[in-house]
């Protein structure tokens, strides 16, 4: 079962990006609308499989609250990881499901392997994870402007590429 972690860390609730074990490659930048009520939070969704996070460049504005889907679309598990942001207290977890359509090729995921890779390597950062085949969500409102590493910290995903970019504005 996929479960999100919310981590202490340096900077603020800066908008979650695209941080799911990604490549390389020029994916497309994403960039939360803007809000049409201010109790209702624009979405970004950011999917994770082998070795890349789609999109690759996440722009968000700062103060206004979004909603980050995180999708693992991949065979193994992936997190992500927001390098030197922190949730605030207003920020919440709101699901954790399976995907439609996602198909299994092998067995990999278990929550206490997760949940003790997660105590060891995300201390101190915004966090978000997802088994394979699955998703969750967390609403945010960046403060702080910047530019920010999204990584996955599972075993050599960020070396083979798996991260992406937050800018919050």
């Amino acid at each position: 079962m996929n479960t999100l972690h919310v981590l202490a860390g340096f900077g603020l609730a800066a908008g979650l990006v695209a941080a799911g074990c990604g490549g390389g490659g020029a994916s497309p930048a994403a960039t939360a609308a803007p809000k049409t009520a201010q109790t209702q939070a624009q979405e970004v969704v950011i999917k994770a499989s082998e070795w890349k996070f789609e999109p690759s460049i996440v722009r968000l504005k700062a103060g206004q609250p979004v909603k980050l889907v995180f999708q693992n679309w991949g065979q193994e598990d992936h997190d992500l990881v927001f390098k030197g942001l922190q949730a605030q207290p207003g920020d919440k977890q709101e699901n954790v499901q399976e995907l439609a359509g996602w198909a299994k090729q092998s067995a990999t995921g278990h929550k206490e392997e997760m949940d003790e890779h997660h105590e060891k390597e995300g201390m101190g950062n915004m966090h978000m994870d997802a088994e394979a085949g699955h998703m969750s969500s967390f609403v945010v409102t960046p403060t702080k402007p910047g530019t920010y590493e999204l990584v996955c910290s599972y075993e050599g995903h960020t070396e083979q590429g798996q991260k992406a970019t937050l800018i919050v504005q």
